[in-house]
């Protein structure tokens, strides 16, 4: 009898082991997956872990304390986003245009952040960071919207040598007479790439987003489509912020 009592003891420690085993084995593997899919480039807006990862990201954007904090995890935002934006066009062919606006959206909030920082040393050092990310960002999205045009070429039976044909320049800025109109069969206008982007809605979010993180690499000017100079809005800000911190460093 007491032989018996002692292996039902046995056994249910046994359990109760096991049940605690399998407990901390789950834990284990939710909190991997967690960091798994917070840190991960590969987790994109078509993994089913991005839920995840947008939870984790938000978590951590509200326990930011100061603007400097927030300037930063904006700032690794947009990277992450943009690392992204280059794996979906990598492996699924395809662009994410909410994934594309998020790289856009964060760089905005990194600049109002960091123009509530009081402290002249780490907004520069935010600023100059600002500068650089979008940078790289302008390179990543140049080689995903080239990219996403090639798709969209093949996808159209374009041959990338008709595509890449050299635009005709006209070279004189002397007046142009006008010629009989011409007559016969009608003829397609030519396929460019810039026509393929007109034509693609995603390209265009691209392409917009790219012009906008242009405005953020500290260039004074930026050239319009008809040639003449325009100030940037972008470089206008961050001159700003650098203003800011030379009149704080200057102050008596």
């Amino acid at each position: 009898m007491q032989l018996h009592a002692g292996k039902s003891v046995f056994s249910l420690i046994g359990r109760r082991f096991a049940v605690s085993f399998v407990a901390v084995l789950a834990a284990s593997s939710v909190g991997f997956t967690s960091i798994y899919a917070y840190h991960s480039d590969e987790v994109t807006a078509f993994n089913f872990l991005y839920p995840v990862k947008q939870t984790l990201e938000a978590w951590v954007l509200a326990v930011a304390q100061t603007p400097t904090e927030k300037a930063q995890i904006h700032l690794d935002l947009a990277q992450k986003r943009t690392r992204e934006v280059k794996k979906i066009i990598e492996n699924n062919k395809k662009i994410d245009s909410a994934t594309v606006i998020a790289i856009k959206s964060n760089n905005e909030q990194a600049v109002v952040a960091a123009e509530q920082i009081t402290n002249s040393d780490e907004k520069r050092i935010i600023t100059e960071q600002i500068i650089s990310s979008s940078e790289e960002q302008v390179d990543t999205l140049k080689e995903v919207k080239a990219e996403g045009i090639k798709i969209a070429a093949e996808a159209k039976d374009i041959s990338l040598e008709e595509l890449s044909k050299p635009e005709i320049s006209l070279g004189s800025s002397e007046a142009i007479v006008p010629g009989p109109p011409a007559t016969g069969p009608t003829v397609e206008p030519a396929t460019t790439p810039e026509t393929i982007v007109a034509s693609v809605p995603e390209l265009q979010v691209v392409d917009n987003v790219l012009s906008e993180t242009k405005k953020l690499n500290g260039s004074k000017e930026i050239k319009k489509e008809d040639g003449n100079p325009q100030t940037s809005t972008g470089a206008v800000v961050l001159d700003s912020l650098l203003e800011s911190v030379s009149l704080s460093t200057n102050s008596p």
